[in-house]
């Protein structure tokens, strides 16, 4: 029980500093925002890096995409 104690004391020096100090507040936001940033960004590559041979997702996305183009074709010409 006393360990728990432990892991609440940063969140409430934490909670404490940003009622006491709005621009503390407001550099918590602004570090949720970037947090999500990044996120977003690494989500981007993982799904569209341009090296779809070495990245799974990407290249199953890729051949799903040439598979509809295909079948899109194949339609036109019959």
């Amino acid at each position: 029980m006393f360990s728990y104690y432990f892991l609440f004391i940063p969140f409430a020096i934490i909670f404490y500093a940003m009622w006491v100090d709005e621009n503390i507040a407001i550099y918590v936001g602004l570090t949720f925002k970037l947090i999500k940033v990044k996120l977003d960004a690494a989500r981007w590559i993982l799904l569209y890096h341009p090296f779809w041979i070495t990245n799974p997702i990407s290249k199953r996305l890729s051949i799903r995409k040439y598979e509809r183009m295909a079948e899109k074709l194949l339609k036109k010409i019959k």
